[in-house]
């Protein structure tokens, strides 16, 4: 019942991301210019070698993680995680959902989106005290088949 429940929540939260996400933002940088702030935001969102060795956990394989997994993870890689989880899941839904996620990423939905990250780890917090030997690969498929069957219908 709590898996189902933790299921439920994760989509819940991934369509109200595809929501805020989906907005326009009129304020392009023409082709080719980025302002040496957003150079600077994007080398904040990189995760650095560092972290890996650090914590032994690798962000990139994520969806092999278990609980014991996401308790060695760092703050700042259990947020990449679950942003990771939430466009894959996005993806699910709308096609392109990605771009227009990084594009909020730069809009005045920031805020939105990193409290709807921050939701999304602590679904994850509470899928992994359902069930300790899950993966999150497990989670993101259950949320992808909740979602093909409730667009289905």
């Amino acid at each position: 019942m709590k898996k189902i429940l933790a299921i439920v929540l994760v989509s819940a939260m991934a369509l109200s991301l595809a929501a805020c996400g989906s907005s326009k933002d009129d304020t392009k940088t023409p082709a080719g210019q980025e302002t040496q702030q957003t150079q600077q935001d994007d080398k904040k969102d990189t995760p650095t070698e560092e972290k890996k060795e650090d914590t032994g956990v690798d962000v990139a394989n994520y969806s092999s993680w278990k609980k014991a997994d996401w308790d060695k993870a760092s703050d700042d890689q259990k947020f990449e995680v679950s942003e990771k989880v939430v466009i894959e899941i996005g993806e699910e839904m709308m096609e392109g959902y990605a771009e227009i996620y990084e594009k909020a990423k730069d809009s005045s939905e920031k805020e939105k989106l990193e409290a709807e990250i921050k939701n999304m780890q602590s679904t994850i917090d509470t899928f992994f005290d359902t069930d300790a030997n899950a993966t999150l690969g497990e989670l993101v498929e259950a949320s992808k088949t909740l979602m093909d069957s409730s667009t289905t219908k």
